[in-house]
């Protein structure tokens, strides 16, 4: 038991280390803009697009957008980690992007601003500008009277104000996120949807949702969250994300049958990407101190998708720590397989070679680990 005791602490820093699909939206962005005078671009409109790979299709997860400042920098954090699209734009129209073409990628990774810079001195002329989202520069159609054409444009008009305070509202929510001013973001949030038009334009109220129930579930307000991940997924009922972090802000809220049903739909949606929604179901439970619950979906997670390493050592440390030794053997010795060298592959091997003469038992940790596991550091 003596060997064992002194692996244990590791094993329970790694419970709490585990990364939560939710804290995954902390890469970062920054650059330079140059105009087409050659001199720093003041007031650009970026683009930031943070992209997903969906059934071999890249795909647009979220766009967030930015200002150049007077020396002509921009920068925005709270981004997803992954694989990111950054635009210019000029007349509601992009004129140079960096991230789309094949070896061209960018990639927001955490800790690591991605330097993106343009020189619009090589771009093409600016283009005339594009209708607004919610129509607000469409001609009245032909072959209609005078007062329709006029009801039109008014009504168009009215949908082109109202974007423009939407938008507005949302990019002060963003910015007082990033100042992590969270009640101002809330705030600034709300504001954008009880400005948004109606309809409201495609791809863009489930972002102003779910950027509102980001903010609520950094605040732990998780029933909150929860409610706006709904709203975020009315809008766009297809995108597996938001199904994931639903059921990680149901879990705050003590829904753990819900965030199961949550993570089922977002398999069901994104099958190629099933283990890492139910490891990531796993990992929160466990930073939550449930570590018997967390067993169930990190099974569901090797059982998805077999060569997901990280699920096989996670499901054999939750195991260890609810005393089922045997069990835990099984799968450390498949995460040894998958991953024979680096990684967590000797703390693996020291594991098993533990847990061999232990058997099936009740472990109790020793007092200092529990002490720190208490604390969820």
């Amino acid at each position: 038991m003596r060997r064992l005791s002194k692996i244990l602490p590791v094993l329970m820093a790694a419970f709490f280390a585990m990364p939560l699909f939710a804290q995954s939206q902390d890469g970062s962005v920054a650059g330079r803009v140059t105009g087409r005078d050659g001199k720093p671009l003041v007031g650009a409109t970026i683009w930031v697009d943070s992209l997903v790979t969906n059934n071999g299709r890249i795909q647009l997860r979220e766009r967030l957008t930015t200002k150049t400042g007077k020396d002509g920098r921009y920068s925005l954090t709270g981004l997803y980690i992954g694989r990111v699209k950054i635009s210019v734009v000029e007349n509601n129209q992009a004129v140079m992007v960096k991230g789309e073409a094949i070896g061209d990628e960018l990639f927001a990774a955490s800790g690591v601003d991605t330097t993106a810079n343009f020189d619009l001195t090589k771009a093409p002329p600016p283009a005339a500008a594009a209708p607004a989202a919610a129509g607000g520069n469409a001609a009245p159609a032909a072959g209609i009277s005078d007062k329709e054409k006029e009801e039109l444009r008014k009504k168009y008009e009215a949908e082109a104000a109202a974007s423009g305070l939407m938008n507005k509202s949302f990019d002060a929510g963003k910015a007082a996120f990033t100042a992590k001013n969270y009640d101002e973001a809330i705030t600034q949030f709300k504001a954008a949807i009880d400005k948004m038009p109606s309809p409201a334009p495609a791809g863009v109220a489930d972002i102003i949702w779910a950027n509102l129930a980001k903010t609520y579930e950094v605040t732990k307000q998780y029933p909150e969250a929860a409610d706006a991940y709904k709203k975020a997924i009315e809008y766009k009922p297809t995108e597996s994300n938001y199904y994931v972090n639903l059921s990680l802000a149901q879990i705050g809220a003590g829904k753990i049958d819900e965030s199961r049903d949550s993570i089922k739909k977002a398999a069901e949606l994104n099958p190629a990407n099933a283990g890492m929604a139910y490891y990531n179901l796993g990992a929160t439970l466990i930073n939550r101190n449930q570590q018997q619950e967390a067993i169930e979906p990190l099974k569901k997670a090797v059982e998805l998708d077999p060569k997901y390493a990280p699920a096989y050592y996670q499901l054999g440390l939750t195991l260890i720590g609810t005393g089922k030794m045997d069990d835990a053997q099984q799968y450390l010795k498949k995460y040894i397989e998958l991953v024979p060298t680096g990684g967590d592959s000797d703390t693996a091997k020291a594991l098993i070679e533990a847990t061999k003469s232990q058997g099936t038992t009740t472990f109790q940790a020793p007092a200092e680990t529990k002490t720190k596991a208490k604390g969820g550091k």
